[in-house]
């Protein structure tokens, strides 16, 4: 028995919408070389609470009718719920014959499958590592009695847990922001043969890349995606999408020349290139203003409206 997992597709015709697209034919062309038994999508097909455009409606519905599989099945995510009975996927029920639930929980060759869209406190968000404060996996499968427990919402792909459950955050299938630039794409190809026996296995997908590049003039330190280097590689921002933020004094950041330093970067796929001042310095008796670091920021306005010491410290993780 073969199941195809992916989930987050997050179709949205004004961002990248050829990158998803492409993603999108590599799962379908997956499913027509391989016998798959169930296409299952983890939720948040498309992205923002709103009524998905034509383009994205066709796109997706073009997708669905591409796959190949004996049973299609949706769950409804965060981003497709309208209030308890009705979901922006509603319609695809009788157009593809897809099956729209709020969550899948069968028993296939003996396993007991357990699949949501949901977070829970042993994943990590992000390249910050962060974690939440959510119900663990094994409350879950308490609830359950599930062997394998799959599920979609969080972007970051990862394996909590190899067995007693097998525990699978999906993740999505491409780059959504800049928190996502050190993550690798997939799909997922989970099987249960006759005896019960599970294997699992990642299909990897082009993602395009994202570089977060910061150089300090003053320290002549560069980072790039938050590791330090000694020079830039351009070959590998070549069709990136970059965020460049150049650091120095006032006086050093007039002396660049702003289109021969543009034209570093002509290869890349969307550049947003920023300059910052290293040299305006406030002083604690200028005004009346005390000058304070982010932490203190944050403290202060924790206190004057009263946030929990928990939001107080996720805030406090970010800032790090």
């Amino acid at each position: 028995m073969n199941i195809l997992l992916t989930s987050d597709y997050h179709l949205d015709e004004t961002r990248r919408f050829k990158d998803y697209q492409k993603s999108l034919i590599a799962i379908e062309e997956y499913s027509k070389k391989e016998k798959i038994d169930y296409y299952i999508n983890g939720g948040d097909v498309f992205h923002g609470r709103h009524n998905p455009t034509p383009l994205e409606l066709k796109v997706f519905s073009t997708h669905i009718a591409n796959i190949v599989a004996k049973r299609k099945i949706i769950i409804v995510g965060n981003h497709e719920t309208i209030n308890e009975n009705l979901s922006f996927l509603d319609w695809a029920k009788r157009i593809t014959k897809l099956e729209i639930i709020p969550f899948f929980l069968e028993t296939i060759n003996k396993r007991r499958i357990y699949i949501a869209h949901r977070a829970i406190k042993e994943a990590e968000v992000g390249s910050y590592q962060i974690r939440l404060k959510e119900l663990s996996y094994i409350d879950i499968q308490k609830k359950t009695k599930a062997d394998i427990i799959i599920l979609g919402h969080i972007h970051k792909a990862q394996l909590i847990n190899q067995k007693n459950p097998l525990v699978v955050v999906l993740g999505s299938i491409e780059r959504v922001s800049f928190s996502e630039r050190n993550e690798y794409k997939m799909f997922w190809i989970l099987n249960i043969d006759n005896f019960g026996k599970i294997k699992i296995k990642k299909i990897n997908l082009f993602s395009r890349p994202m570089k977060d590049i910061i150089y300090n003039i003053d320290t002549k330190e560069l980072l790039v995606n938050g590791e330090k280097r000694m020079k830039l590689n351009f070959l590998e921002i070549k069709n990136a999408i970059l965020k460049v933020k150049v650091m120095g004094k006032k006086e050093d950041l007039k002396k660049i020349n702003y289109d021969k330093f543009i034209l570093k970067f002509k290869e890349a796929y969307k550049l947003n290139l920023i300059f910052e001042h290293t040299n305006i310095e406030l002083k604690n008796n200028m005004s009346g203003i005390k000058v304070m670091n982010d932490i203190d920021i944050l403290r202060t306005y924790c206190i004057k409206n009263k946030i929990s010491k928990d939001i107080e410290k996720l805030c406090k993780q970010i800032i790090k």
